[in-house]
């Protein structure tokens, strides 16, 4: 009975202690069991990020393309994906040679014929800031494989969120291992050559762009008096005709009906430019100029000259 009456008296005289104690073991359990339910959701977040990682390195390799039912192999789209990310570094860095060595040679006669002008009109506009690329497969056909590029700002590099974006088109040459920027697609050899009304037609080759197509020729006239290859009486002499019966007119006249002009024997290249979208399911048939001057003494009394393609 003296133990039971002691052993309560100290608990009475510690009774503040032993609650506070009791309070610390409930308090450190709730801790342990937060800690614990924290830990498992941060590793759920990891396998959820891990998911969403492999789903947006899919999305940037894009094996499936836009416009058409083809998908691209995996080890192409892969090595495609790569090139055009290497391209990105090399323009984040301002590292500009390496950038503009990965240009095919018709992009760079076509859209960039020096360093310096890539520099300006590309790097300069473009890459003023840092950014990240997200890339989407768009055409591809013969082994050339064209994606649509957005450029954003990296907001943790860079701080601003207000940043542009920027499209481009970016065209894979799987072959050479060279890209084609700003849109333009790349060249088709064509070596078609006529000879219609004494007068010698040879194209040698057609630039595509996405949103546009230019077309070659050297023309030579052998015929004994001057003659006119469109005398500009409306917008739709010269055009291409397609497999789909479609007529898209020449869209280049602003250099005026001397680029059209051609003196006995003279023979000079022409350029004609029709506003044609970029579309590997659309063929060109015929190159057509319906009003044609073949005789300058005669100018009212024209011919229609039709290059089948």
């Amino acid at each position: 009975m003296f133990r039971d009456n002691k052993f309560v008296r100290s608990i009475n005289r510690n009774r503040e202690i032993i609650i506070l104690v009791i309070a610390m073991i409930i308090f450190g359990f709730f801790i342990i069991r937060a800690l614990n339910d924290e830990a498992k959701n941060n590793y759920n977040k990891i396998e959820d990020n891990d998911t969403n990682n492999t789903i947006s390195s899919e999305v940037k390799r894009s094996k499936d393309t836009i416009t058409t039912d083809k998908s691209i192999e995996t080890t192409k789209a892969d090595e495609n994906y790569n090139l055009i990310k290497n391209f990105v570094d090399y323009c984040n860095k301002n590292d500009i040679d390496e950038a503009y060595n990965l240009l095919t040679p018709e992009c760079k006669e076509n859209v960039y014929p020096s360093i310096e002008s890539f520099n300006k009109n590309y790097i300069q506009v473009v890459f003023e800031q840092e950014k990240k690329v997200e890339i989407q497969s768009w055409i591809t056909n013969k082994g050339k494989y064209t994606y649509l590029v957005t450029y954003t700002g990296d907001i943790i590099a860079t701080g601003d969120n207000e940043e542009k974006e920027y499209q481009d088109y970016i065209t894979v040459d799987y072959e050479t291992k060279k890209i084609n920027i700003n849109k333009y697609i790349g060249r088709i050899e064509k070596e078609i050559e006529k000879e219609i009304n004494n007068i010698n037609f040879k194209i040698d080759y057609i630039d595509l762009y996405k949103d546009y197509e230019v077309y070659h020729l050297k023309v030579s006239n052998k015929n004994d008096t001057q003659i006119i290859l469109d005398n500009l009486s409306s917008t739709s002499n010269t055009y291409i005709e397609t497999d789909k019966e479609k007529k898209i007119n020449c869209s280049n006249y602003e250099a005026g009906i001397n680029a059209f002009k051609y003196d006995v024997g003279v023979s000079k290249d022409i350029k004609l430019k029709f506003m044609k979208q970029y579309n590997v399911d659309i063929v060109d048939e015929k190159l057509v100029f319906s009003s044609t001057i073949l005789n300058t003494d005669n100018p009212e009394e024209t011919e229609t000259i039709t290059i089948e393609l």
